[in-house]
């Protein structure tokens, strides 16, 4: 569920678009005002800065993602789950440049190299911490569980910048999901075996 104001979603919609057609860099917050037709301190009123409307967007859409995978409690949810993710990301690999993955890497590229580190380990790591919590769901075995998020997360990161090359195939997206599903099958039906 979106979180925010009528006016900060369109705030934020509007940071979108524009971020698309321009790059992360290139939009200013007068761009943006101007898009909605709303003052500079109007806009100020909501927002500090573009940085803080992106992260605002980028918190909305993937609150979203991570929605739908309240509903695992065991293997079969969690494939099925995995399922409807897969079909929503398939879509957006393919039309990467209306994404919100396509400008994540620009904002993350906008800063120097230190500071780049730093926000995308952040990143990383509530990625990898929400992800946790899904799997630990499933898989008792922590060390199971941090294995399958690494792979989901470098699967993933892997198909955007494929993406974002031009040269990814709806063939190749639906192999690497295949391979994750069959590798979540093959980690589970280890960890009942152990036990």
């Amino acid at each position: 569920m979106k979180k925010g104001s009528k006016r900060k979603l369109e705030i934020q919609k509007a940071s979108k678009e524009l971020i698309i057609e321009k790059g992360y860099s290139a939009v200013t917050m007068s761009d943006i005002g101007q898009r909605i037709n709303l003052s500079v301190g109007g806009l100020y009123y909501h927002y500090r800065s573009v940085e803080e409307i992106f992260l605002d967007l980028a918190a909305n859409e993937t609150d979203n993602v991570w929605s739908i995978f309240e509903a695992v409690n065991d293997i079969e949810s969690l494939i099925n789950v995995f399922r409807k993710y897969f079909k929503a990301e398939k879509k957006d690999l393919l039309n990467v440049e209306n994404t919100l993955n396509s400008i994540s890497y620009q904002y993350y590229f906008s800063f120097p190299a230190e500071i780049r580190k730093g926000k995308m380990q952040a990143a990383y790591t509530e990625t990898i911490g929400k992800m946790t919590l899904i799997l630990s769901k499933v898989f008792e075995n922590p060390q199971t569980t941090e294995q399958l998020c690494n792979h989901i997360y470098v699967m993933l990161h892997g198909l955007n910048v494929l993406a974002l090359t031009g040269q990814i195939t709806e063939d190749i997206i639906d192999y690497e999901f295949k391979k994750t599903e069959i590798l979540m099958r093959c980690l589970y039906s280890e960890s009942e075996e152990v036990q």
